[in-house]
């Protein structure tokens, strides 16, 4: 009798963990790639005579999209805007291997959105949801004052 119960609690345990592994593979199914902060990117976009470049800061234009590239010492920064709104996309990546460590999304220097927060091998960490204490959006209350200004 013995040994039948510890078979069925061995089967069990091997069932379970199938199960589980089954469920993280469709759970990474639309995870994101990791990815890594690549100046080579940015070859092809001028220097933003507005500002002053140095070793520590880049600023760079191209079109409408301007770019600030911050060196410090434990990481980069790459702040992305646009000149025909008040939107910008913050990065922030690691000095060492150059890997995603954080995203967050800005209006008028106020953030907004999720930010998203990353480990040392790209996984994500916490998520912190700016708009969550308010009523509606940033951009619901753009699409209000267009709909009530006309």
């Amino acid at each position: 009798m013995k040994k039948i119960i510890v078979l069925l609690f061995i089967i069990s345990l091997f069932n379970c963990t199938s199960q589980f592994k089954i469920e993280n593979k469709k759970t990474n199914k639309g995870k994101e790639k990791m990815e890594y902060f690549d100046i080579e990117k940015y070859k092809d976009w001028e220097s933003d005579t507005e500002w002053n470049s140095n070793e520590i800061v880049k600023f760079l234009k191209k079109g409408n999209d301007r770019v600030e590239i911050y060196f410090y010492k434990k990481g980069i920064q790459v702040r992305l805007k646009n000149t025909q709104n008040y939107y910008s996309t913050v990065k922030t990546y690691s000095y060492k291997n150059k890997l995603l460590q954080g995203v967050s999304h800005e209006f008028y220097a106020i953030d907004i959105g999720i930010y998203r927060e990353y480990d040392e091998i790209g996984k994500l960490g916490r998520e912190i949801d700016y708009d969550k204490p308010y009523k509606f959006s940033i951009k619901q209350l753009i699409e209000k004052v267009k709909k009530n200004a006309m």
